[in-house]
């Protein structure tokens, strides 16, 4: 098998369709390993407080269990991801789940409107949960815009990838990203356009 078979390889593992991959490929990105060294390394890379937006709550508040209210807890609640005591919980996410629950990473400080539209375009999983979840995984590219950034577990995989998208915006933040986590060993790719119009792995460090 020559690299480019890899590349291909690797790209079909992290990623169920050509159109999410190609989606991910049109922002300035960053496929990683995600674990406990570099999900501190991405954080400090960021350099502010992170939320979990998908099927997760922190399971406390800094003064006992919660009691979640509104129509939708997420939303309505999100802001609390802020908090000292939640950034310590997120340390020890890893993005471990099942294919059904898409989760992200986004800035804690999201607008209550930008999570609003976050809530109405989410896929309503129903019976077709596969789909569905890259269904959403496409949508980043386009909520990145709002968001600034986000991060993806890409949670079928065996090695527990994650990919890291920024908006136009946020083309420094990337590069920070890329240079933090290169030096972790954990940087795995970056997805880019290819001239027919697929996703193209391009490695950053041996396969």
């Amino acid at each position: 098998m020559d690299m480019k078979e890899i590349c291909e390889t690797w790209l079909r593992l992290d990623f169920p369709t050509v159109e999410s991959a190609s989606a991910i490929a049109a922002r300035r990105n960053l496929v990683f390993e995600l674990d406990e060294i570099s999900l501190p390394c991405l954080l400090r890379a960021v350099n502010e407080n992170c939320g979990i937006w998908g099927d997760h709550l922190p399971p406390y508040t800094p003064t006992g269990p919660e009691e979640w209210q509104g129509e939708w807890p997420l939303v309505e609640s999100f802001w609390r991801w802020g908090d000292p005591s939640y950034q310590q919980e997120l340390m020890s996410y890893k993005g471990i789940g099942s294919w059904t629950e898409f989760q992200m990473l986004i800035p804690a400080n999201t607008s209550i409107d930008v999570l609003r539209r976050l809530r109405d375009e989410s896929s309503d999983y129903g019976s077709a949960k596969f789909l569905s979840w890259d269904d959403d995984l496409y949508k980043v590219a386009t909520w990145v815009e709002d968001l600034r950034w986000a991060c993806v577990p890409l949670i079928w995989g065996e090695m527990r990838d994650a990919v890291f998208v920024g908006g136009s915006a946020c083309d420094g933040l990337v590069s920070r990203v890329i240079a933090a986590l290169r030096e972790t060993g954990r940087a795995r790719a970056e997805i880019l356009p290819g001239a027919d119009g697929k996703a193209v792995w391009k490695p950053l460090s041996s396969l």
